[in-house]
């Protein structure tokens, strides 16, 4: 009896930390402090006892991105320097030492029931962004856009459409779920997995990311190229991809003809125009340029983002540049790092026949997202550091073919 009240509590609290992180209403509410309070409160009473308090050496990688971060970058401001940093940093990170806790607690019961809840909760938020997209096509970015209007965002999140983040997210858990369909012997679990990965698709082909389609496509191709140990398929999968670089103008044409008049047609006509020669960089080209150059001129310690620098530090649009720009190499090297080293604790348990097949494609998306995107969004972090590992450890694909 005593061990069924346990096995609530905890699934109770670890779906409202869930909810947290992936339900739009919630996140409206609940700000960053106090997400890293419901977070620090769970490790305190359920990680420590479970997973030990070693766990959080993965933190002193973090140590010299931060102090940078406080005494260069932001001339020793404990609040937004120092304060606000490590809390990001913390909820980014957080989800690997849940998901330890869950993968130490060793109850199937639990590791069930918040996989199921967390795709759940998933998959109605993508629902829900779904059902508006058919009078909004481009709702998903106009609710990360500083230009929309403040009521009708308010109103979007309340009703549960979500933006780039479970945009982001999307595409990543469509490797996870193509890895299970292709590995898996299970026939349901192969349909169930079939069904999430066309709607996980659906939602990249239809947020209104350029960035993510064409990342996500890369990376399934690279999946593909990993899963199968047959040389003549691999040599297939190589002609297919040159055929398809050598195609690239037709096969861009025809995809702007398909989105027609939106985001995604406007960057496919900007790229089509650049390779053709005849295109101009676009204003976030020309962000990211500057970064980089900046990044080369004070490559060791970044510089002061409070000054003319902080409007490029804001519309870099890529976590790793941003970072760069106000940290340097060093600094956002140790920012890579800590959250690398979170994800291979994450992982350091899963079997190689499922996971080592996606694990190079799923790194990859993340990092080529956070080059070209931003990713501090609470819900590709959760995806990444917790519900791909719960979905790999999920008792259901022990029988792989």
């Amino acid at each position: 009896m005593g061990r069924r009240i346990g096995n609530i509590i905890f699934i109770a609290y670890s779906l409202l930390i869930a909810s947290c992180y992936i339900l739009p209403q919630l996140q409206y509410y609940v700000n960053i402090q106090i997400l890293a309070i419901l977070t620090f409160i769970f490790f305190t009473i359920f990680g420590i006892k479970q997973i030990g308090i070693k766990q959080l050496n993965i933190l002193i990688w973090s140590i010299p991105f931060l102090m940078i971060f406080f005494i260069v970058s932001k001339s020793l401001d404990f609040k937004y320097g120092l304060l606000h940093p490590a809390l990001l940093l913390w909820i980014t990170i957080f989800p690997a030492f849940m998901y330890k806790t869950i993968e130490a607690r060793g109850s199937k019961v639990e590791h069930i029931v918040l996989l199921i809840s967390i795709l759940s909760l998933i998959c109605m938020v993508i629902l829900n962004t779904i059902s508006v997209m058919h009078d909004n096509p481009t709702i998903a970015r106009e609710m990360t856009s500083s230009l929309t209007d403040e009521d009708y965002l308010r109103e979007m999140k309340l009703t549960g459409v979500g933006g780039f983040g479970i945009s982001y997210a999307s595409g990543l858990l469509v490797l996870c779920c193509l890895t299970v369909v292709l590995n898996t012997r299970l026939k349901n679990v192969r349909i169930i997995s079939s069904i999430l990965c066309l709607l996980f698709l659906y939602m990249v082909f239809n947020a209104q990311f350029t960035t993510l389609i064409i990342i996500t496509i890369a990376c399934i191709g690279v999946l593909m190229y990993k899963q199968t140990n047959k040389p003549h398929y691999k040599y297939l999968i190589i002609v297919v991809f040159i055929l398809c670089l050598i195609m690239v103008p037709v096969i861009l044409q025809q995809v702007i003809a398909i989105y027609g008049d939106s985001p995604v047609s406007d960057n496919l006509i900007r790229l089509y125009n650049n390779l053709a020669g005849i295109g101009k960089d676009s204003q976030r080209d020309i962000y990211r340029n500057n970064c980089i150059e900046l990044m080369c001129d004070s490559p060791f310690w970044g510089r002061n983002v409070d000054g003319e620098y902080q409007y490029l530090y804001n519309h870099a649009h890529s976590t790793i540049l941003s970072y760069g720009l106000a940290t340097g190499f060093v600094g956002v090297g140790f920012y890579l790092m800590t959250l690398l080293k979170a994800f291979q604790a994450s992982v350091s348990n899963l079997g190689l026949p499922l996971f080592g097949k996606s694990c190079f494609p799923i790194i990859l998306y993340y990092l080529l997202l956070s080059f070209f995107n931003p990713t501090n969004s609470l819900e590709i972090n959760f995806v990444f550091f917790l519900t791909i590992p719960l979905i790999y450890n999920c008792s259901f694909f022990n029988k792989l073919s």
